[in-house]
């Protein structure tokens, strides 16, 4: 978990905002009939680094969270509106509901039924009646194909990032 500490500062040329603009079309798009833009609050469950969030920000009031200070820290660069709570998302218990609970990729993080089971209750638990949760895995088994990947960004302060997994 080193990427998401010590070299959380790094994460905006491994996974910009830029990357995310189709991404959240589409959710906004599917979430339109659901909820009322500027009004509606939304709760992300293992925000990371806050990419994603930062195109929701014109539309919801944001509240993010992740186990990882240095990656809210990175979030609250690209989110400066948003609340950010360090917590766990199998046990986050805020005592509130929200409009739209998102577990974005991070579920990818819950590799056991426990996990999954206990991030699902978690978001149930914050969702209003009435309300959406959605949940976002770059993967499922009926679908994943193996592959590799690359990428990366330069950065304005002249650094680079290059991957290939």
């Amino acid at each position: 978990m080193r990427f998401y500490d010590e070299l959380a500062a790094w994460w905006p040329l491994f996974s910009p905002p830029s990357h995310y603009t189709d991404e959240a079309a589409d959710l906004l798009e599917r979430l339109r009939p659901h909820v009322t833009f500027g009004a509606a609050t939304l709760l992300e469950l293992g925000s990371g680094g806050g990419s994603l969030a930062s195109h929701l920000a014109p539309h919801f009031q944001l509240t993010l969270t992740d186990r990882s200070e240095s990656m809210l820290a990175v979030s609250r660069a690209a989110n400066p509106r948003a609340e950010h709570i360090l917590a766990d998302m199998r046990s986050l218990r805020l005592d509130r509901q929200f409009d739209v609970v998102l577990v974005h990729d991070a579920i990818m993080y819950a590799t056991t039924p426990a996990d999954v089971q206990a991030t699902l209750a978690t978001a149930a638990t914050h969702c209003r009646r009435g309300g959406v949760v959605v949940v976002l895995p770059d993967y499922v088994r009926e679908t994943f194909t193996p592959g590799t990947d690359e990428g990366g960004e330069d950065a304005p302060d002249g650094r680079g990032f290059r991957y290939l997994e």
